[in-house]
């Protein structure tokens, strides 16, 4: 790797601070992809949350949610010191309680208490200031040191996702330095002329002054370089605008529907700044757009994008649902404006989207094919009249399995993408219950429609998990090591004996990969990519390490089939780990799916049942045989 890239990116890690940094921005990486269903964030708060919606919703009946409300939480309990320092009294009287059916009220006054606490800002600045400790650990990099780093790192940003930031607003806040615009590398851009007691006009150019500025900012102690962590968090919420423009509807009106005007902007204007770049309520004398003025609390950027959007969906459900129309209102992607007090304090632009000026290259959204509200304005007002927030549940069938994945796959609201995709998932493993309790499942008596679900996702996961998992790691480090010039430093024989420096046409040798993996992995400049090929390595070690992974996908599964519930019986939902469930389901329901796909073209005769007793004969084959399959697979162990 070259010298001026290494200095960029930060490498090699040398200090507790820079591994975590590092971590910081790898951990949003894999939170934001879709595919990576390993990592997940899980807090104190969660826990709480996921207790008081299970009151609400199902009064602590079911005792498999219980005591796995009971097991996370007393971990948090005993691990997290800032959460244990500010609520233990409570809590240990939550556990004691064991959640029974008959602790109901007492529990929930607890678990309010606790968020209560937890709400006061208290328990997020005690996990900035145990962070704050690690980092001035004088043992170093060391193994006790990262982990504590890992812990308390997810805890902080499941803080901030409460709070009501978004994954992209987060992914930059460790670097991020308060009233200074950094470039590549640290680069000071822009600065205050009077920042931190230093003035501009002591200093012979404005270079000088920030060349001091970033003398200081590298040589600032761990407290200040968290500056930033806390001004965010502590930052208030302001009142602001969101303007969208509308696809597939068009005319010149003025609707009000709750909070949220869709409007023309030939007759109104939200924008009074003349000094504005944005386009969105320029007047074009050809087409008649429609815009929608979302109020909105606006904390960061990314997160007043993603919570307008959701609003606004809510509103274009029932605006839909009234007007019935063949192609629905929607959202354009191609301009998203932030307003305050009339002035544009943030935007984004993208030539995505159903845009009408691009009629003649998507033909099914043109201009001409948009409905036109002026011919149904009242319609729009008795929309308008009778608004209310609703969800629809529809009925579902097994044939319907890729229509509710295609839906899921279709949707913005990561609500609508959980309960689709698990409507896909169930409506193809739905069978008799005669049928149900022929499957077998260990210590299951009487099996009912989530235990059989769990056996069967699991082992085809399990199985997918295994043959897969070793593959990307070894596909990104030849990648790396290839395109991009040796990326990681790995030395040329690691590299050749681990098979990573292949030649174009030139065959994978998995085995090589794997049987020099723990050597490769040491080998590596970056401590956050030697963690995850570690994490890798430890997968395949043996049959605990599956079995670990068998019960926490069943638990992940009894957690959404909760979501599931609350969602189907009580119309709608707020949990802060929707995200994470919503993503993870929607990836399993597609793995399952296909599995199911190719089963059936080998087997064109079978039944849904004989796929299912298939795949739970296999996966227990699997299982007892593990040592097996290892060696199968990577040859001498």
């Amino acid at each position: 790797m070259k010298e001026n890239i290494r200095e960029i990116l930060g490498l090699p890690i040398t200090t507790l601070y820079d591994y975590w940094t590092h971590y910081w921005r790898s951990l949003i990486s894999q939170l934001q992809s879709k595919s990576n269903i390993d990592v997940a964030l899980d807090s104190p708060r969660y826990v709480l949350e996921d207790i008081i919606l299970e009151i609400k919703g199902n009064r602590l009946k079911n005792q498999d949610n219980a005591k796995y409300f009971l097991f996370r939480l007393s971990e948090f309990d005993k691990n997290d010191r800032a959460f244990t320092g500010l609520c233990h009294p409570i809590i240990s009287t939550i556990l004691a309680s064991q959640l029974s059916e008959q602790s109901c009220e007492i529990v929930l006054n607890l678990c309010n208490k606790a968020l209560d606490i937890l709400d006061n800002s208290s328990y997020h600045d005690s996990l900035l200031e145990e962070l704050a400790r690690i980092l001035n650990s004088d043992t170093g990099l060391t193994s006790e040191n990262k982990s504590s780093l890992i812990y308390v790192t997810k805890l902080i940003v499941s803080e901030f996702i409460a709070k009501g930031y978004e994954l992209e607003d987060i992914d930059s806040l460790p670097l991020a330095v308060p009233n200074v615009f950094l470039g590549c590398g640290g680069t000071v851009l822009h600065v205050p002329n009077e920042y931190k007691g230093m003035n501009i006009n002591d200093f012979e150019s404005e270079e000088l002054y920030h060349e001091a500025v970033s003398d200081y900012i590298q040589h600032r102690s761990i407290k200040e370089k968290l500056e930033s962590l806390y001004e965010h968090f502590h930052r208030t919420e302001e009142d602001a605008i969101a303007l969208m423009r509308l696809s597939n509807i068009k005319g010149d009106i003025n609707v009000q529907i709750g909070d949220v005007c869709i409007y023309s902007p030939r007759s109104r204007k939200y924008i009074s700044d003349k000094d504005s770049l944005s386009k969105i309520e320029e007047v074009d004398p050809e087409y008649k757009y429609l815009n929608a003025a979302v109020p909105i609390k606006h904390l960061a950027f990314n997160s007043s994008k993603n919570r307008s959007k959701e609003k606004l969906l809510k509103i274009l459900d029932f605006i839909n649902l009234g007007l019935n129309k063949k192609n629905p209102v929607g959202i354009m992607q191609n301009e998203f404006v932030l307003i305050k007090e009339g002035k544009e304090i943030g935007q984004s632009t993208c030539m995505e989207g159903n845009d009408p000026r691009y009629a003649d290259r998507q033909p099914d959204f043109s201009y001409l094919e948009s409905f036109d509200a002026e011919q149904s304005k009242a319609d729009l007002e008795w929309i308008a009249s009778h608004f209310v927030s609703f969800d629809m549940n529809k009925n579902i069938q097994i044939q319907n399995s890729m229509h509710w994945l295609y839906k899921a796959n279709q949707s913005e609201k990561n609500e609508d993408i959980l309960l689709f995709s698990w409507f896909s998932l169930e409506s193809l493993l739905k069978i008799d219950d005669a049928s149900r309790q022929m499957i077998v499942i260990k210590g299951k008596n009487l099996k009912g429609v989530l235990s059989v679900i769990q056996e069967i996702v699991c082992y085809i996961m399990l199985k997918h998990t295994f043959h897969n998992k070793i593959w990307d790691v070894y596909e990104k480090q030849i990648y790396f090591y290839k395109n991009h010039d040796n990326y990681y430093d790995v030395p040329e024989n690691i590299a050749h004996s681990a098979a990573i420096d292949l030649e174009e046409g030139e065959k994978y040798r998995i085995k090589d990969f794997f049987e020099h993996l723990n050597v490769l992995l040491h080998s590596l400049n970056d401590e956050i990519e030697k963690d995850k090929l570690k994490e890798v390595y430890e997968f395949y070690s043996g049959i605990d390490s599956i079995n670990k992974y068998f019960d926490s996908l069943k638990n992940d599964l009894l957690m959404i089939y909760r979501l599931r519930n609350l969602m189907v019986h009580n119309a709608m939902i707020q949990s802060i780990g929707l995200d994470n469930y919503a993503k993870k389901i929607n990836y399993i329901a597609c793995v399952v799916l296909r599995h199911f796909l190719t089963y059936f073209k080998n087997h064109p005769k079978s039944t849904i049942f004989d796929f299912m007793v298939e795949t739970v004969a296999s996966g227990k084959v699997f299982m007892d045989n593990y040592e097996y399959e290892l060696k199968k697979k990577f040859g001498k162990l």
